[in-house]
This record gives structure tokens, sequence and C-alpha cells, in this order.
């Protein structure tokens, strides 16, 4: 039986989960992230039924943005962004195994239905740009990562890093995402605080645990 975790890490930050039958005041609430006294709450309930752990685990996520964006961010995003990454970031962490903190190495990752193929070590013929190692290649459905930035070596943790990096682009590019939507968005920053949220606390393998027992 899957059940939320108690605690989560954001940046350096630790903030309690906590979760109600319902939000009294606001009965359509189904989730609040309290930035004063680290806090997440959530709402086991909606319109007097029980939400499933899927429906649970993407209102922690949607909250959880919200203090990455608090800690990392600036408090630059509107709740139409945070909306959209959560269910966007939701379907990603369920298709995939993405082996964070582990020694495997992703080769293929499902974004919102199309498959990308990640290449690593890729051979650029000449640097994507300065202080840059990868390049998304959307035509041919490609993430192509070099082994090297300059003379320093991509360790393991650049390299997951990157591949959320590449897969936040992925999704803000989407249709799903208005010019107004991405006027604040810091994707460098953004990708950063949620590579971090998703190995500490391990969300990803939750999600995807979830994702696996229920379609048994």
């Amino acid at each position: 039986m899957i059940s939320l975790p108690k605690k989560l890490k954001v940046g350096g930050h630790v903030y309690k989960v906590k979760t109600l039958k319902y939000f009294k005041d606001q009965r359509d609430l189904v989730g609040l992230h309290s930035e004063h006294d680290r806090v997440i709450t959530v709402a086991i309930q909606y319109s007097s039924l029980d939400r499933n752990i899927q429906q649970l685990l993407e209102t922690l996520l949607h909250e959880s943005i919200h203090a990455i964006d608090s800690v990392y961010c600036e408090r630059s995003f509107s709740e139409t962004i945070v909306e959209k990454l959560s269910e966007a970031l939701y379907c990603v962490l369920a298709a995939n195994d993405l082996f964070l903190g582990t020694n495997k190495v992703i080769e293929r990752i499902n974004i919102l239905g199309t498959m990308f193929k990640i290449i690593h070590p890729y051979e650029f013929e000449t640097m994507v740009e300065e202080g840059s190692c990868s390049t998304t290649a959307y035509n041919e459905c490609e993430f192509r990562i070099a082994d090297r930035i300059e003379d320093i070596s991509i360790s393991r943790t650049n390299l997951e890093e990157c591949i959320i990096r590449m897969v936040c682009g992925v999704i803000v590019s989407s249709s799903w995402f208005s010019e107004v939507d991405l006027e604040n968005f810091k994707i460098f920053a953004f990708s950063q605080g949620l590579y971090q949220f998703l190995k500490e606390n391990k969300f990803d393998e939750l999600v995807r645990k979830c994702y696996n027992e229920r379609n048994v």
C-alpha cells in the first residue's frame, strides 16, 4: 500500500506533509502550500468522494512545485504554470524509470507521448554554445549530451540534472504553454530545484511505483 511521505526536502528546507479530509472553508481546494510554515497539506476527499493515491500524489507534486518556485525561482510562477507543470511532469514520472542516483542510465524517455532517445556521450563537431554540453534535437527526438564541457568531464549528477533540464525544456515548448506563461519562467533554476527534489525525496520512484501497481 503506497502512502504519502511525511516530509519532503526542497533546497535546504524540510516541508512537513499533512493530510486532512477536506478544507472546511474551501471545499473545492485539494492542496495548499504554506511557505511561512513549510507545510504542504493535501485533502483526501473531493466532493465527498475519496481521492485515489494517484490524485493525491499529483496534488503533492503540484504543491511541491509551488515550494520549488518559492525556494529556487523567486516566487515567479503563476498558478497556471504550476498547474500545467504538475500535470505534465506527473505524466513523465509515471511513464519512465529515471534511475536517479543509481548506476543505471536511462536510454529513452517518454515525454507526453513522444519518445526521446538519450545519446551520451555525443560527439559535437563544434561546441553548442559557450558553457554548454547538450542540445535537444527536436526533429530527431534526441537528447544529445557530451561527456565533457570544455576540459571538465560530465559527472553522473551533471548528466542526470541535464536530462531533467531537457525534459523541462520539451514540456514548456509544447502547446500546453503560451508565451505569456513563460515570460518569467526560469528553466535552469527550476530544473535544478526539480532535480534536487526528485532525487533527495525519491519522488520519481514513488510515482512510478504507484503507476505500476495500479496497472497490474
